[in-house]
């Protein structure tokens, strides 16, 4: 379980921004995750900029989330 203050990245979001949360069970998660690592990749490879390490480490961490997603159970539709 996660909160705001003591989540890294929660902890960065603001009092009245909207967040989306995409919880391992939904069987869409882990695509939805992965194509976000893809755009983020496309994104830097568009641009032609370097790729700062921290971004490289997120995507790595989306991926092995998105991997991690794939092996929890019970998985089901959105409902």
């Amino acid at each position: 379980m996660a909160f705001k203050n003591d989540d890294p990245c929660l902890a960065k979001v603001g009092d009245t921004e909207p967040i989306f949360v995409v919880r391992a069970q939904d069987r869409f998660a882990p695509s939805l995750v992965r194509l976000w690592a893809d755009l983020v990749e496309a994104h830097y490879a568009g641009n032609r900029g370097k790729t700062p390490y921290a971004v490289h480490e997120k995507v790595a961490s989306a991926r092995t989330l998105a991997m991690r997603m794939e092996r929890w159970t019970p998985r089901k539709w959105p409902d």
